[in-house]
């Protein structure tokens, strides 16, 4: 019966078989932040659209000890490269930037 498809969300090529974003093999590889291709020759591995796990980034962080045995921090990470890719990493359009988060903390020591 012919269906009337409106929007895809995203192709998967040929016989390829996908995990990531839920999609698992044996409950492995469920938690990928992004969907990517299951080589079931070698299992260990899994490719990114760009087939490369190269990340860049850096990392800020300030630190403020108001008394002692308590800190505050405000830390900020930054990508300029995630899985191989600055653009359209993941091969649906997300960029490196979009990962980027903050992280903050307080630390009480007694």
């Amino acid at each position: 019966m012919p269906t009337d498809v409106r929007y895809v969300g995203e192709t998967v090529p040929g016989d390829a078989f996908v995990v990531g974003y839920g999609l698992h093999v044996g409950e492995r590889y469920r938690n990928l932040p992004f969907v990517a291709e299951y080589l079931p020759g070698d299992p260990g591995v899994i490719t990114s659209a760009s087939n490369s796990p190269d990340t860049t980034g850096w990392i800020a962080e300030a630190i403020y000890v108001p008394w002692l045995n308590t800190k505050l921090s405000l830390q900020y990470t930054a990508y300029s490269k995630f899985n191989g890719g600055g653009t359209n990493y993941d091969g649906v359009g997300r960029n490196a930037s979009g990962n980027n988060t903050w992280y903050a903390l307080i630390w009480f020591a007694y």
